[in-house]
């Protein structure tokens, strides 16, 4: 267990009045609010890995992890966010893709202020995708997403793995993949992870 005030877990509710074909636009909006609270809290402008990490210089900062879940005929979307904040070291397992605000500033931050703003960060963007402003959400998303226009590869749940490029991102919030066959798909984070592809070093 982490040690107190070295790090974030928190979790939200939302049960935005939104169409049903937007909700997976949710986790999108929750990775453009924790970033941009990073950002305020601490000067340090991260970047999202599709469709929900936050990475500063390729090493993970925070995870975010989204569940639908239902109680009688409304659905909600639980969010959970995880975010290494003030550990002066991670894991020896995980210290080549991981990293802390801490190692990165080499200030402790005040985890209830950056927590307090994330909060709000969340609330201002559900409201502005309430209010149809999804075009702006993610305009916003693709400006800070590290994803696009790399070399990825996608592994699915069969364990299969395909090499593409990350185009784009489509109105839902999926990843739109072009194949070296010259077909192009939408890639659903529900289905499949994708990870950058890895470069050999020169």
């Amino acid at each position: 267990m982490a040690e107190a005030g070295t790090g974030i877990a928190m979790s939200f509710l939302l049960k935005p009045q939104i169409e049903a074909q937007n909700s997976s636009m949710l986790t999108l909006v929750t990775a453009l609010a924790v970033n941009k609270a990073i950002c305020e809290i601490t000067g340090i402008c991260a970047k999202i890995k599709w469709p929900n990490d936050i990475l500063f210089r390729q090493k993970k900062l925070c995870g975010i992890l989204a569940e639908l879940v239902k109680n009688g005929t409304r659905t909600m979307t639980v969010i959970g966010i995880g975010m290494n904040v003030n550990a002066a070291e991670v894991s020896d397992a995980w210290m080549q893709r991981a990293t802390s605000l801490f190692i990165e500033t080499r200030a402790v931050t005040d985890v209830n202020e950056l927590g307090a703003c994330i909060a709000e960060h969340v609330h201002e963007r559900v409201n502005m995708l309430k209010q149809g402003e999804k075009d702006r959400i993610l305009r916003d998303y693709i400006n800070n997403c590290s994803t696009l226009n790399q070399e990825i590869t996608i592994h699915g749940a069969d364990g299969s793995k395909v090499k593409a490029f990350a185009e784009g991102i489509d109105e839902h919030g999926r990843l739109i993949a072009a194949f070296p066959n010259g077909e192009t798909k939408t890639v659903d984070a529900a289905d499949v992870s994708v990870r950058t592809a890895e470069r050999m070093p020169e």
